[in-house]
């Protein structure tokens, strides 16, 4: 096993501890076909619930296409092992608590980068209710108009 490799499997290691939300693999290596079978150009993993056990739903993109499919706890953690740092250069992972980005330069060096989760990224804006609009009557306005033709006069 190669040096990279090895740091990748340790780094993931660390992460499966947690909830994992979402997982982004870009920058390909040149030989993505020879190992995956399709020259995918990225793969974007997010946690989903599903009736057949599934927990994770990946979107696989070629430059034309888009192609499905589903992981369990498992089959991703395999999957990452076997590709984090190794087939894709950039993962970024997504955890309940902190995004970890995983980096690997063209001599096989994996940088881990790791970005605590704060409340306002984790949580969407509270809504801002506008009070409600005040309705103006079919006379209201023919009067705003008879008004402003008086004044042309």
């Amino acid at each position: 096993m190669e040096k990279h490799s090895v740091i990748a499997s340790v780094a993931w290691q660390s992460i499966f501890f947690r909830m994992i939300l979402s997982v982004t693999l870009s920058k390909p290596v040149n030989n993505i076909e020879e190992s995956l079978g399709k020259p995918y150009l990225k793969i974007k993993i997010r946690a989903v619930n599903t009736a057949d056990g599934a927990s994770y739903a990946a979107e696989m993109f070629t430059k034309t296409q888009v192609f499905h499919k589903k992981f369990s706890d498992v089959e991703l953690d395999e999957f990452l092992k076997q590709n984090s740092g190794i087939t894709f250069k950039n993962v970024v992972t997504r955890t309940d608590s902190e995004e970890i980005t995983l980096l690997t330069n063209k001599k096989g060096k994996t940088t881990e980068l790791r970005k605590k989760l704060t409340a306002s990224t984790t949580a969407p804006a509270p809504l801002k209710i506008l009070p409600p609009k005040k309705r103006i009557t079919f006379w209201q306005r023919a009067l705003q108009f008879l008004f402003l033709c008086c004044l042309e006069l």
